[in-house]
């Protein structure tokens, strides 16, 4: 985290970062990067098994540019219900291989983006989709039984 930290505050410009399989960072650090690194648009965080909701709550705030969010395998079980409104340049999600059982009605925010090719949520415990049907976007999925 205190790498994430110092590369938060002395590159603010980052628009592309890859954190991939480090059991050190937690949500603090890419809390941190949120914060300071507004203009990312590539995210990648993926089997950082340290990582759950409160980072994600912080990225949803702080990152509305972000194109790409990559965070398989980490472990965020609730998505924050105004996710699909807040992060409106998102063309790829993979949030595969965590813990989420419910997706918010937001998600389906994002079919209206032309933009939005993926959203990814294959291997989580998902029991509740959201109602509304939207066949132009695809969601991948593997509901539980």
């Amino acid at each position: 985290d205190d790498s994430l930290v110092f590369i938060a505050d002395h590159f603010p410009q980052l628009e592309k970062i890859w954190i991939n399989k480090c059991d050190l960072v937690t949500d603090n650090g890419i809390i941190a990067i949120s914060e300071k690194c507004r203009k990312l648009r590539y995210l990648d965080f993926s089997y950082c098994y340290k990582v759950a909701n409160t980072a994600l709550e912080a990225i949803v705030s702080n990152l509305p540019l972000l194109e790409h969010l990559l965070a398989e395998s980490c472990n965020i079980s609730v998505l924050p219900d105004d996710f699909g409104y807040e992060l409106k340049h998102l063309k790829w999600l993979n949030l595969s291989c965590n813990k989420i059982t419910t997706l918010p009605a937001s998600i389906y925010g994002l079919a209206s983006l032309h933009s939005c090719q993926t959203l990814d949520f294959r291997n989580n415990p998902i029991l509740l989709m959201p109602s509304k049907k939207n066949p132009s976007i695809k969601i991948m999925t593997t509901i539980a039984s």
